[in-house]
């Protein structure tokens, strides 16, 4: 047998997680036997098209899109409500387990998936944070200071150059083999660190996993979202919600990171030799920083980012929210 037959042969037995995996590879594949085949060309190898992307018009005022997002997370509200329901442990599906760290294995399947689950949405947000979370801690952990931390203190467009250095250190270190996915889910996972940051807790990313176009906002846009959803009695309910929700989406952060320690655990085993020790399969966990919230002229040694979850201690009732006005200050004045 032919090892394009094989390849057929192994195509057909495989799972439709295993193709989302590797989604733009496959569609390559089918571009060449389309053409082989003298067929029309249906499809074309890229980036799937997924809910981040906003309407046509992203060149919007600030306010506009910041109005457009609050609106959106307002039509899902019952929705999201509805999912926070669930315990954290069933709201937390089982990761699939794949030779790759599962937190991109999740990321992978959402980004190719054309139609997208809630509980494939969140299981996303939830890896984006994860992994983002410890980016965060390990910049610090090598530089002495983290892009979340500089971000929240200072706003900047340019927010992402400083990072590519630590990026390749930290595929290489953990053995991550889609650099591409990678580097997108810290893209987002870096401003949604920072949107955490200015506001005082992780309150406005449990109702942001729904709509994941908000990431279309640059960094200096931040501060109109957040004052918009303090100052305007239309988003009262959103910011209400956003409060209740912040305890309910931490455990579920706690519940994702301690389910894939294991996993990672046993991939890091399959990838590495077997001689080495036994402290060698474990993940790599990296200081824990401080333990005060995303407060008021933030450093990184202030930043919480622990091994199972990074979380500001504070919630959104007591110091996040209700202080930010001060901070849409700070940052405007920048």
């Amino acid at each position: 047998m032919s090892g394009f037959q094989l390849a057929l042969d192994y195509i057909d037995a495989g799972s439709e997680e295993e193709i989302l995996q590797h989604r733009e590879r496959a569609l390559d594949a089918i571009k060449k036997l389309e053409k082989a085949l003298g067929l029309t060309q249906r499809v074309e190898p890229g980036l799937p098209s997924d809910s981040i992307s906003i309407e046509p018009d992203v060149e919007q005022r600030p306010q506009q899109l910041s109005e457009k997002i609050l609106a959106r997370i307002d039509k899902n509200l019952v929705s999201t409500v509805s999912y926070a329901r669930k315990s954290p442990e069933t709201a937390v599906a089982p990761a699939p387990q794949k030779r790759e760290d599962p937190r991109i294995i999740d990321a992978q399947i959402y980004y190719g998936a054309r139609k997208k689950t809630t509980s494939m949405m969140f299981r996303t947000a939830l890896a984006i944070r994860s992994i983002s979370m410890e980016f965060a801690r390990f910049q610090y952990y090598r530089r002495g200071y983290s892009r979340v931390a500089r971000q929240v203190n200072r706003l900047s467009a340019k927010a992402d150059q400083t990072q590519e250095a630590t990026i390749g250190d930290f595929i290489k270190e953990n053995h991550i083999a889609d650099h591409r996915t990678f580097e997108r889910m810290i893209t987002s996972g870096t401003k949604m660190l920072v949107l955490e940051g200015l506001s005082g807790s992780c309150g406005i990313s449990s109702l942001l996993w729904k709509v994941p176009s908000w990431s279309k906002l640059s960094y200096p846009e931040l501060p109109v979202l957040l004052e918009l959803l303090l100052q305007m009695p239309e988003y009262d309910k959103v910011r209400t919600t956003a409060e209740d929700l912040t305890g309910w989406y931490e455990q579920c952060q706690d519940v994702y990171d301690q389910n894939i320690y294991a996993q990672r655990a046993t991939f890091l085993y399959n990838k590495l030799p077997l001689c080495r020790p036994k402290d060698v399969i474990q993940p790599v966990s990296y200081p824990i920083i401080g333990a005060d919230s995303f407060g008021e002229h933030m450093t990184d040694s202030d930043m919480v980012v622990s091994t199972a979850s990074a979380r500001p201690e504070s919630s959104l009732k007591h110091t996040g929210m209700c202080s930010f006005a001060l901070h849409v200050h700070i940052a405007r004045c920048h």
